[in-house]
């Protein structure tokens, strides 16, 4: 029987891209099973895909690994790491010259959201603007939902939106890469709030897959990051630079906050 993978998709890209169809080939060749990519149109059709006992295995955005979780449905294998961290900030963006150019300033503004499961790209960046004393309920003048970070990305860059959340990965004070990084320049873009930090994705398995073959996925993932490339496969794929375990207080502080801004109505579209 086929492996399946589930991948959410990134609009604007490939529904499948090169890099993830050649990586799933390589794994499936070292497990020796084939593994069939299943694209998610969105964020929340992954739980469904779970409950179903659709997919085998799956790359997680951190809301949906939640909620899954919460449902005993999955398994972790690893953490994705990315510049030597299994964490990375939220954060506000606009474009650089925009009037909405800190927080007292949001007032009005149209805001391009990734999607409502989005842990970056919507649930956080909404619970630090409350936490500064914003409402993100009455604040913005328009709520989107683009589908992935680079189209929120595009649509400020384009002037269609005026402010949106995204991750970044910071060195220091230096944003190593964000959501509108290869959309302009960095001086395209100004940061009005660097909020708190999110737990990353997680590559987890149905907790139907056997200790056996999820150990041997997790061993595989392991020896891909052991040539440049396979590495490189792995970095165009997921987005990563190695794995690392999960820190279960990192997504326990996560559950807290998402169920205390549900109380607050803070999520109304979560």
């Amino acid at each position: 029987m086929d492996l399946t993978f589930a991948l959410p998709w990134q609009r604007n890209t490939e529904p499948v891209g090169a890099a993830a169809a050649d990586l799933l080939r390589w794994l499936g060749a070292e497990i020796g099973r084939r593994i069939t990519p299943r694209v998610a149109l969105s964020y929340d059709e992954l739980l469904p895909l779970f409950e179903r006992g659709e997919v085998h295995f799956a790359w997680l955005p951190p809301i949906s690994f939640l909620r899954l979780r919460a449902k005993r449905l999955v398994r972790t294998l690893y953490v994705n790491e990315r510049n030597s961290a299994l964490a990375f900030h939220t954060i506000i963006a606009v474009r650089s010259g925009s009037r909405h150019y800190s927080l007292d300033r949001l007032r009005g503004a149209r805001a391009a959201w990734v999607d409502p499961m989005s842990t970056t790209g919507y649930v956080l960046p909404r619970l630090d603007l409350a936490a500064r004393g914003i409402d993100p309920r009455t604040t913005f003048s328009e709520d989107r939902f683009l589908g992935s970070h680079d189209a929120a990305a595009r649509a400020v860059l384009e002037g269609r939106s005026d402010v949106f959340g995204t991750f970044a990965e910071y060195d220091g004070q230096r944003i190593a890469r964000a959501g509108f990084t290869g959309m302009g320049s960095s001086s395209d873009w100004r940061v009005v709030l660097r909020g708190r930090e999110s737990p990353s994705d997680v590559l987890a398995a149905h907790v139907s897959v056997d200790d056996a073959l999820a150990g041997a996925m997790k061993q595989a993932l392991a020896r891909a990051l052991a040539s440049p490339e396979t590495a490189k496969l792995v970095g165009d794929a997921l987005h990563v630079e190695a794995f690392g375990d999960a820190d279960d207080a990192r997504y326990a502080s996560l559950a807290d906050a998402v169920d205390a801004a549900h109380r607050d109505g803070l999520l109304p579209h979560l």
